[in-house]
């Protein structure tokens, strides 16, 4: 599969910037996907000021948690299922008119899952 995919990202940084996440999320749209780790970002309490600043603003929250940086072989078949949940939510959360992912081009959800897949 080839595509091309235009992804702009705006960073903030600097000490007590992660309240402003529900603010800026909120220009974009009202829902958002948050992909966690191993846990540090719960234990740290960072995850549940993001998600309060984000309901503050009147964002809906969609979690998936558990996602492994440089995934193990034992991991692959776990991963068909992950990728399937995470590009379901994906497109749940931000969609266009078609139901895909919007983008240059627009992915489907079988167009998630085969570039999770092709990380690998």
């Amino acid at each position: 599969m080839n595509f091309e995919f235009y992804n702009p990202t705006r960073l903030i940084f600097g000490a007590g910037t992660l309240s402003q996440l529900g603010e800026v999320v909120s220009k974009h749209g009202k829902n958002a996907l948050i992909v966690t780790g191993g846990g540090s970002v719960k234990r740290s309490g960072v995850f549940d000021r993001a998600v309060a600043s984000l309901k503050d603003a009147g964002v809906s929250v969609v979690e998936c948690s558990g996602v492994e940086p440089n995934p193990r072989i034992t991991s692959v078949k776990r991963g068909d299922e992950l990728f399937s949940r995470y590009a379901e939510d994906a497109v749940l959360i931000v969609h266009d008119e078609n139901g895909n992912l919007p983008g240059r081009p627009p992915m489907a959800k079988e167009d998630i899952v085969e570039v999770l897949r092709s990380a690998l």
